[in-house]
This record gives C-alpha cells, sequence and structure tokens, in this order.
C-alpha cells in the first residue's frame, strides 16, 4: 500500500477543514435527534464521543494553524470552535431537562 504524500502545511486550509469538522458534528447531532433516540443511553454516550472527537479535532487544527502564523484561520477555527461548544452546552441542557421529566 502507498502512502499518500502529505501537503505541506503551509498550503493546508485549516479554516476549510475546520468548517468541516464542525459541519460533520452538526450532522451527525441532526442525524441523532431525527432518529428520536434523544433519550437512549447508547445514543447520548454517542452524542458524547462524537462531541469530545470534534472539540480535540478543532483545537488540533487551531494549534496547526496558529503554528503557522495564520491568524485569520485561527480566528476562523477558534469561532468553530466556540460553536461546537454552544452546541455541546445545548445538547446537555436539553438532556437535562429529558431527565427531569420536563
Amino acid at each position: 500500500m502507498r502512502r499518500r504524500a502529505r501537503p505541506p502545511l503551509e498550503s493546508t486550509d485549516f479554516a476549510a477543514a475546520a468548517r468541516r469538522v464542525l459541519a460533520d458534528y452538526e450532522g451527525f447531532v441532526a442525524a441523532s435527534a431525527e432518529a428520536g433516540d434523544a433519550a437512549d443511553a447508547r445514543a447520548f454516550a454517542a452524542r458524547h464521543a462524537a462531541a469530545r472527537a470534534a472539540l480535540a479535532h478543532l483545537e488540533q487544527l487551531l494549534k496547526l494553524a496558529g503554528d503557522g502564523g495564520r491568524e485569520e484561520e485561527v480566528q476562523d477555527i477558534a469561532h468553530c470552535l466556540g460553536e461546537t461548544r454552544r452546541q455541546i452546552a445545548a445538547l446537555a441542557e436539553e438532556e437535562a431537562a429529558d431527565d427531569e421529566g420536563g
């Protein structure tokens, strides 16, 4: 099996990668909600794992973009990171309300 040549970090569009990570995470959460499994323990664990993975991925992209001194991309990624954290907080509040029966 041949390895793909990696593009140099200078040519990587970290902000676009961050937007894809956020879009993937949003799609996962939306699909989970549509499936009607909000109270399912497995679904909760899957959403939790997806949230942690999305945050870790965004944080790594932020570090890589920051190491290259690309301030505009750093700001875009930081925005995606903040949006993901807001969504996670909103999900946690919804799940807590479901657990309380309201």
